[in-house]
This record gives C-alpha cells, structure tokens and sequence, in this order.
C-alpha cells in the first residue's frame, strides 16, 4: 500500500466554522469537487521542503520554540526508553512529511537515545526532501511501509489518516506493524459513531512550518477531509491487541462542523 494517492498532513488552519456544511458520501466524491492534485504537486512539496529548511535553523537558535504535539511525541519517546530500557528506538513516522517531527524531537531527545526514524510519504515529498539533504544517519526516507526491513518499536503519525483515501485501511497497516507503541497525535475525531467526508480549505502558506518563502506565491486550495469516528478507532485499536495509556487534548483540532461535535485528541496506545 503506498501513499501516492494521499494528502501529507501539515496543515494549520483547519477551518473552526462553516455556516454551511457539505458532507460527501465518499473520499472519491470529495476530491472529484478539490484542486487538481493540490497536495500531490512538486510547487507545495517543495514549499514544505523550504519552510522546513527554515525550521530547522530556528531550532539552532535559543530559545527556540516546540509545539505541545512535539513535546508530547518526545514525552513518549522517553517514556518508551525508560519501560524497555532501550538505547535505540525504531519510529515509524507515517506522513511525516521533511522529517521535521525528527529534528525536533532530536532537539530535546538525550542523546544516549539513538534514533532510526523512518518517514514514509509521497514519492514527491521524498525527493523534495531528499533534495535538499535532509536524510542522514538516523533519518531515511520510504514510499511503502513493507518496504521496512527492520524491527518497529515506535509508530507515529501526526494528522495524516485524515487525508488520506482510506484511513481504517491505513490505520489497520500501521497497527500489522505490531510496534510496542502507536502515538496518534495531533487528530480530529467525531464523537458520534460515524465519518464525517468534507472539503478543507487552505491556503498554501499553512502548509509546513514558519512562513512561505519569499519566491513563491500563497494561493488557496483545497482536498479532502474524513472526521474519523472515535469509537471505531478505539474498537481497531482494542481488537488488536492496543490499550490507550493516555491522551493529551489537542486544542488545534477542535473546530465546529455543523451539529457534529469533533475532538482534537493526541492518543498513545501500548501493545498490551
């Protein structure tokens, strides 16, 4: 299963009203109404590719700013180490877009802790990453998730199962990884037990971290969104075998969608 047919996750202005909702029956009938491959385009990889450039010289600067999805991943990381007494960690970080997850939480992460940190996301987003020389000793690049090799330990993901084609279908192939821990961070759910299929609008400077570099040009545009409902997660989740150790409340993730009401959670689950 690759990602060729998925929308990356960064984005930060996920829309809080709508006076008007319209729903869709499916992924297919949403993106049939979107901007032609707006999240599978070379000009918005790139864009994520220079802002997380930027990025990444901010973090070398003091004091240098984290979100609270970040300080959670790294929270869990540690925690990880600690149970299993492990010096090296083997993350699966699905939709990860540039790695900018990685660098941030190496800048807080001991470094006793050794990392292999494997992003898998759009061929695309790989080469505008591999581009400009972000993979090294402890980060690389995949398309496929059977492509790993290797042994996982870790999975994250931060606000991608809602873009892609079909999240329960990419959920249940990050849960066959059978990782000690999954990290779902940085989701929007629906309390009510069914999915919510609409449009989200967004400007191309909301996508990546920091400010759109000066040689491009910000434009609206738009792909689909599924609210995935809550009980049916925690249901994959429980049946294969996962138990939540805690959730952290994810404030951006909150926003009204009609009469629906919608919960921005960050949810670690331990293999039990």
């Amino acid at each position: 299963m690759d990602l060729k047919n998925f929308l990356p996750p960064v984005v930060s202005d996920f829309i809080r009203k709508n006076r008007r909702v319209v729903t869709y029956k499916s992924y297919e009938e949403a993106l049939s109404h979107c901007t032609r491959n707006a999240y599978q385009n070379e000009e918005l990889c790139n864009i994520i590719a220079d802002k997380t450039l930027n990025h990444l010289e901010s973090l070398k600067k003091k004091p240098f700013t984290l979100n609270p999805t970040t300080v959670y991943l790294a929270f869990a990381l540690n925690y990880f180490a600690n149970v299993h007494d492990k010096k090296s960690i083997t993350v699966l970080d699905f939709g990860g877009a540039c790695g900018a997850h990685y660098y941030e939480v190496r800048s807080v992460l001991s470094q006793a802790i050794s990392l292999n940190w494997i992003v898998i996301e759009t061929e695309q987003m790989i080469r505008s990453a591999t581009s400009r020389g972000f993979a090294n000793s402890e980060l690389s690049f995949m398309t496929y998730i059977d492509d790993i090799e290797e042994a996982v330990d870790f999975v994250h993901s931060s606000s991608a199962l809602q873009y892609v084609s079909a999240p329960y279908d990419f959920l249940k192939k990050l849960i066959d990884v059978r990782a000690k821990m999954i990290l779902l961070n940085r989701m929007m759910f629906n309390k009510n037990n069914y999915d919510v299929i609409t449009i989200q609008r967004s400007f191309l400077s909301s996508n990546g971290p920091g400010k759109l570099p000066p040689k491009y040009t910000d434009k609206r545009i738009m792909y689909p969104h599924t609210t995935m409902a809550i009980d049916r997660m925690n249901s994959m989740m429980i049946n294969n075998g996962y138990e939540c150790l805690s959730e952290f409340d994810e404030p951006s993730g909150k926003f009204s969608l009609g009469k629906e009401e919608i919960l921005g959670k960050g949810l670690l689950f331990i293999k039990k």
